[in-house]
Parts: C-alpha cells; sequence; structure tokens
C-alpha cells in the first residue's frame, strides 16, 4: 500500500476473492428461479387473492432468491465478522473493546494484590509457626518448673 489504497488479496488462481461468492449467488439464483418457474402451484378454484398473489410462480421465485441470499449475505458476514475479530469487540449497537480493556487492566491490578496477599500470608504463617514453638518451649518449661504453691501443698 505504498500508494494509500487498499488492496484486496487475491486467489492462487489470480481470480478475484469475491468471484466464488458471485459464482454461488448465480448458481442459487439460477436454481430458486428455476424452481419457482417449473413447480406446479394451485389453481385458481376458491383461492382467495392474496393466495393467488403469492402462489404465482414469479412471486415465490422471488421471495425464495430473497431468502437463499440474506441466508447466504448473514453466512458470510459472521465468516467475515470472526476471521477479523471483529465480532467479540461489537455486536450491533453494543460495542465492548473499552470494557475489555478495563477488565485486563483490572485483571492485571488484581494479581499484583494476589501477590501482595500471597506474601503476607507467607510471613503470617511464620510467625504463627514461631509462635507456637514458643509457646510449646513455655508449656514444656512450665510443666517442669511446676506451679507456685504445688510443692507446699504437698
Amino acid at each position: 500500500m505504498p500508494d494509500g489504497r487498499a488492496t484486496t488479496p487475491t486467489s492462487a488462481g489470480g481470480g478475484s476473492p469475491r468471484r466464488p461468492l458471485v459464482v454461488v449467488l448465480v448458481a442459487a439464483t439460477a436454481l430458486v428461479a428455476g424452481t419457482a418457474l417449473l413447480s406446479p402451484t394451485g389453481g385458481p378454484g376458491d383461492a382467495s387473492a392474496v393466495d393467488l398473489v403469492l402462489g404465482h410462480p414469479v412471486v415465490v421465485g422471488v421471495v425464495r432468491t430473497v431468502v437463499v441470499v440474506l441466508a447466504l449475505f448473514l453466512v458470510a458476514s459472521a465468516v467475515a465478522r470472526a476471521a477479523s475479530g471483529s465480532w467479540v469487540r461489537r455486536v450491533g449497537p453494543v460495542d465492548a473493546s473499552a470494557e475489555v480493556v478495563d477488565v485486563a487492566s483490572d485483571s492485571e491490578s488484581l494479581r499484583g494484590d494476589l501477590a501482595r496477599a500471597e506474601a503476607e500470608v507467607t510471613r503470617l504463617t511464620g510467625e504463627l509457626a514461631a509462635a507456637v514453638d514458643l509457646l510449646d518451649q513455655v508449656v514444656d518449661t512450665s510443666s517442669r518448673i511446676g506451679r507456685p504453691g504445688e510443692e507446699e501443698q504437698r
């Protein structure tokens, strides 16, 4: 992009990357149109005007074509969004990219808090062990010495 214009990647055959999509759309349109025009419809016996209009082969063909094109568009759009990574950041009017950045910074802050808390727990565990050892020494010493006044009562 030395001249500032966006370029599109080409396939191995040198053609446009959109060519297969166009071929699929044309084939789907031809299939739907052929099916709509060649399929039999109900007779005009006691059908209402709405039934006659919606039952006409051209209307059926157009509706089928619209449904196929819409389905292909939705699939292609979902694939393109997933490939570009924008599916996660933005869905409709909701833009989550700022919230994701906030979560990442909160995560780093919480990791720091966790490391400090683990260091404090380790320090307090050492102090508790020292206090228990000291208490054991006091109990051992007091049991060897005896309680004051025990000698006098005997």
